[in-house]
């Protein structure tokens, strides 16, 4: 080399943002939403309670859950921004708030526990979807009301650590669409004295109307499902049945 230049670059050294010779470029891995599962488990249950869609039903919602997972991580960025094409970037999950739980009140808003053979098995089609949260410590899953008087209340929640709760939030709503219950009208409403974030919107399954209120905070996700209930009546009772699952020590 002429004298007075500088050395050329040694490629065969690993340049920043590029994998070695030969080997494959990398992307970060999907996260799943903590949201999902709650979603999809939550409208199986209205499905088989209004439609009478039974076992059938459900496991055809159970098997479109990747699909709603694939559909909301493919709308998010795969690298952060500035960030070189192909250099994965190390995402951690927040440390869990340990001093937040869920737990199964015996009855909610004086509403008992539904346990009767239909009830207790939606509401096990809920606890096993819930299990499905990533890093949950607690969960609840389940039904209260009266069906005589068309007064049945479905409870789902896990206490998870949750990075962004509006956004988890939203992408229940997200979830909820794409798992085939359309909801209308969803507005923001009040989590009450535990904060976070909080949404409601108006379903129909089966000529059955339906409220659905859901809340996410930095420790916990869930969602209050009513029957034949009118909007402003959900929201008003929404923060009261909320301080009754989730628990700040």
């Amino acid at each position: 080399m002429p004298p007075g230049y500088p050395p050329a670059a040694d490629y065969t050294q690993q340049q920043p943002g590029f994998p070695q010779p030969g080997q494959p470029f990398q992307t970060p891995p999907k996260k799943k939403s903590k949201a999902l599962p709650i979603v999809l488990i939550s409208i199986a249950v209205v499905l088989v309670l209004c439609v009478g869609g039974g076992t059938a039903g459900f496991l055809l919602l159970r098997d479109k859950g990747q699909d709603v997972v694939d559909a909301i991580a493919s709308a998010a960025p795969t690298t952060e921004p500035g960030a070189t094409p192909g250099e994965t970037t190390p995402t951690t999950e927040p440390a869990a708030d340990s001093n937040i739980t869920v737990t199964e009140p015996k009855t909610l808003g004086g509403r008992p526990k539904l346990t009767d053979p239909q009830f207790a098995g939606a509401a096990d089609q809920l606890e096993q979807g819930l299990k499905e949260v990533p890093d949950a410590t607690d969960t609840v899953g389940a039904l209260y009301g009266t069906p005589t008087k068309q007064d049945i209340v479905i409870v789902a929640a896990a206490a998870a650590p949750i990075a962004d709760p509006e956004k988890e939030l939203d992408n229940t709503f997200l979830g909820a669409g794409i798992g085939g219950l359309k909801l209308t009208g969803i507005v923001d409403a009040s989590p009450g004295a535990l904060g976070g974030s909080a949404k409601c919107g108006k379903g129909d399954a089966g000529g059955a109307d339906l409220i659905m209120c859901g809340w996410a905070d930095d420790g916990s996700i869930g969602w209050v499902i009513w029957y034949f209930k009118s909007m402003s009546s959900a929201k008003a009772e929404f923060p009261k049945l909320r301080a009754q699952v989730e628990k700040k020590k």
